[in-house]
């Protein structure tokens, strides 16, 4: 058999990525990464026509995602194509460039987080929970812990003390913050609609608490009444990456606590999902043994979960596939007024 060519053998990979996203055997595919965006764009022309003929789309990528999934000189600096068939799923990847950005710049980007990233990428390019945490564990080839050390962090003032308030009446000034913070903290849910959603959180009836520095908002907590005045639902905490660990998150729930209680509550829930496998949760069958294995939950990435737990919420049940297979919704709740 004759020797197969670099070129063709590299379209041959591209083929059958290309109809594996087609089926949903992958929620998206890379090529093999480039050196230069002139050596990737020489596949441009096939990859159009892949792109026609299993009906999936791409994404030119410049600069390569840097994770601990593989090893870091196979993609730092490289030029890929990704290809995808939904908007949700090149969506997901961009946010994992994003979130690890704010997490370097909050010099955050180490333990849990870091893993979390690692976790969401191997999920988006169709690998098993235990597979992710076998090549990460095996990948010898990492960036270091502080990849940008030139790059000034952004530090808070220590003489600038945190107060919480309510900011529902404060529409005008505080719009255009709360949408940026929520833009920040959740980019894979607000990139696109951080504005509409930060008018929504300050419309009336509706508890919206700021966390706030000097006057600039760090930190923000909402809730909306469910059940008339009995059931009210926590959405969303929310604290910048560089005022995060330093107790704001629990502060706000704490007072948002008192304002419920104050309105009648009974019960204060929330939902926190997990989209990118950050419990034992993602990807099992929750539809069997679904309390069995709520007890025995445990982290294995980033996930608010455990932080709930410790502000006296506990896990009510959850809604499996909410989010896409083997992605559920976990409940939590609290009982606020018992009487």
């Amino acid at each position: 058999m004759p020797p197969i060519d670099a070129y063709s053998h590299q379209c041959g990979v591209m083929d059958s990525f290309a109809e594996m996203v087609a089926a949903g055997v992958k929620p998206v595919a890379l090529t093999h990464p480039q050196p230069s965006q002139a050596a990737r764009d020489r596949y441009l022309p096939y990859a159009e026509g892949l792109a026609d003929r299993y009906g999936v789309r791409y994404y030119c990528e410049n600069g390569g995602l840097v994770t601990d999934l593989f090893p870091a000189s196979l993609n730092r600096g490289t030029y890929n194509l990704v290809f995808y068939r939904d908007r949700a799923a090149i969506d997901a990847y961009l946010s994992i460039h994003r979130h690890k950005a704010v997490l370097q710049q909050a010099g955050r980007y180490a333990g849990r987080p870091r893993f979390s990233l690692a976790y969401q990428l191997g999920r988006l390019l169709g690998y098993s929970g235990s597979d992710i945490r076998r090549m990460v564990a095996q990948n010898g080839d990492r960036e270091p812990v502080d990849p940008m050390p030139d790059r000034p962090l952004p530090v808070p003032c220590a003489g600038r003390p945190v107060e919480i308030g309510d900011i529902s009446r404060k529409k005008d000034r505080f719009l255009s913050p709360l949408a940026a913070l929520l833009e920040q903290t959740f980019p894979q849910a607000y990139k696109n609609c951080g504005e509409e959603e930060a008018d929504a959180l300050l419309s009336p009836g509706r508890v919206a608490l700021g966390a706030l520095a000097g006057g600039e908002l760090v930190g923000f907590v909402g809730a909306m009444p469910q059940y008339g005045q009995t059931g009210w639902e926590l959405h969303p905490l929310l604290v910048a990456p560089a005022w995060q660990r330093r107790g704001i998150g629990t502060r706000l729930v704490a007072a948002l606590q008192q304002w419920v209680a104050a309105r009648g509550c009974c019960c204060l829930y929330l939902g926190c999902d997990d989209e990118f496998g950050g419990t034992s949760l993602a990807g099992a069958d929750l539809y069997r043994d679904t309390w069995s294995q709520i007890e025995n939950i445990r982290l294995t990435g980033d996930h608010p979960y455990p932080f709930y737990q410790k502000q006296g919420f506990s896990i009510v049940g959850v809604f499996p596939d909410a989010n896409g297979p083997g992605r559920p919704d976990i409940w939590m709740a609290k009982r606020i007024i018992s009487e």
